[in-house]
């Protein structure tokens, strides 16, 4: 079983170094259009009013804050291993004035109750984790949905692992 230690020290921040933390939102925003395929992903989720939805990997909160303009009577909760990167998402979701729940912790083992979501959200997350953590992350995910609850994923990198057999949207 690893230990807290150890889970930190093979933690990698986005952008590889915790350095580059701050200019993750304007790389993300210049490079991959994010907020044209976080659109997309937000429109197949078709939330519905009072529906409690949980965004893994939720870095600087941008998906988060997307979501619950979109669907304002939804419960929007983040979460994310990294620390510093959740003080961005907070200060950008203050700015909004928008109640977004965030979280420290791991998708691969969450932090909430069995049956606690409607839907399960995530982007740029999956291309972080080996097979094992994966693994761990889809048994997680499938324990806090509840029934008839449903999970969209976008994500990028090559098929390395019988997980990820083809590209995701």
């Amino acid at each position: 079983m690893p230990t807290a230690g150890s889970l930190r020290k093979r933690f990698i921040p986005a952008l590889s170094y915790h350095v580059l933390t701050p200019l993750y939102d304007p790389i993300m925003e210049m490079l991959l259009r994010e907020k044209t395929w976080k659109r997309r992903l937000i429109a197949a989720a078709s939330l519905q009013e009072g529906e409690q939805v949980l965004e893994l990997g939720c870095g600087t909160g941008t998906l988060s804050l997307m979501l619950k303009q979109q669907y304002p009577q939804t419960t929007v909760v983040g979460l994310d291993a990294d620390p510093e990167v959740l003080a961005l998402a907070r200060k950008k979701l203050a700015s909004a004035h928008l109640e977004v729940m965030l979280d420290e912790g791991r998708a691969t083992a969450l932090p909430y109750p069995d049956t606690s979501f409607d839907c399960v959200v995530s982007s740029l997350l999956f291309h972080h984790l080996n097979e094992e953590q994966m693994r761990n992350t889809a048994q997680e995910v499938i324990r806090v949905l509840r029934p008839g609850g449903h999970i969209l994923v976008a994500n990028w990198d090559k098929a390395d692992t019988h997980m990820m057999p083809l590209p995701s949207c």
